[in-house]
């Protein structure tokens, strides 16, 4: 469902899931552009 945001190019990758354990967000920076998605899962079980 993220794959597309995750750049060949990317140099950092971030993945944090809130402490409610619904919302997923991933962060990607690649060659000095940063680009940041989100989901909300709603009542996924960890």
């Amino acid at each position: 469902m993220f794959a597309a945001a995750v750049d060949a190019d990317a140099t950092e990758v971030v993945i944090t899931v809130s402490t409610a354990g619904r919302r997923c967000r991933i962060h990607v920076r690649a060659n000095g552009r940063t680009t940041e998605q989100s989901e909300d899962f709603g009542g996924i079980s960890q």
